[in-house]
């Protein structure tokens, strides 16, 4: 789980959610009264996205590698 820290120099102005089915959606708005605030903020949310995608990755290449293999077979009808 990720976690997003707020400094002094940002407040949350506004949040809201959306449900379709079995996902949901959380919309959080915060406003930055400091470019560094904002730089930080944008940096942390790039990190996150950074990690998910690389989970997702090492996932699917973890689901590929269980797979099992096709078997090799031949016919051998008639080659005696």
């Amino acid at each position: 789980m990720s976690t997003i820290w707020i400094d002094h120099h940002s407040r949350l102005k506004s949040y809201s959610a959306t449900t379709r089915g079995r996902k949901s959606v959380v919309r959080i708005e915060v406003e930055c009264g400091e470019p560094s605030s904002l730089g930080f903020l944008l940096e942390e949310c790039g990190n996150i996205q950074r990690r998910q995608d690389e989970d997702a990755i090492a996932a699917k290449k973890a689901l590929k590698a269980s797979r099992a293999k096709p078997l090799m077979i031949t016919d051998q009808r008639g080659s005696s």
